[in-house]
């Protein structure tokens, strides 16, 4: 039991009420019945995202870009962005053409992430880049 100091409580019409100091039971309070709570979700969720990828999960590895950009980086970026207003995309398009999410994208051409040869082919391949361009990106890329 915790007990609760005397407050002043809304009630649904909108006028105030008194309440006097009172004692609530833990778990109401948020206390180890909070918590064991809290836990049976995790748990929850967890066996959820195991069952979902039968068993395995996969983990993403992500660089992020520092601040303040490098030539090639910056270079590589406005590339990408000029090649997915060229070919008429939306970064939607472009995310699900290139098996990527649009946010992702976003945060590639904005300079956020650093992306990896993969994700430079796949959007090449989504904007119908020539292979000329295609080596000029890769070979920015690989100054990364």
């Amino acid at each position: 039991m915790v007990r609760v100091r005397a407050h002043w409580r809304r009630n649904r019409n909108g006028t105030l009420s008194w309440v006097r100091a009172h004692y609530r039971s833990a778990a109401a309070a948020g206390g180890i019945g909070g918590l064991i709570v809290i836990s049976c979700i995790v748990m929850f969720l967890v066996s959820m995202a195991q069952s979902s990828g039968n068993g395995n999960v996969q983990q993403t590895q992500v660089t992020v870009a520092s601040s303040p950009l490098s030539p090639a980086h910056a270079q590589l970026m406005n590339a990408l962005r000029a090649a997915r207003e060229r070919s008429g995309l939306s970064l939607e398009e472009a995310g699900s053409r290139a098996g990527l999410s649009a946010q992702k994208v976003s945060d590639i051409e904005t300079g956020l992430l650093v992306p990896t040869p993969e994700d430079v082919t796949s959007l090449s391949n989504a904007y119908g880049v020539p292979p000329d361009e295609w080596t000029n990106l890769v070979m920015l890329q690989s100054e990364l």
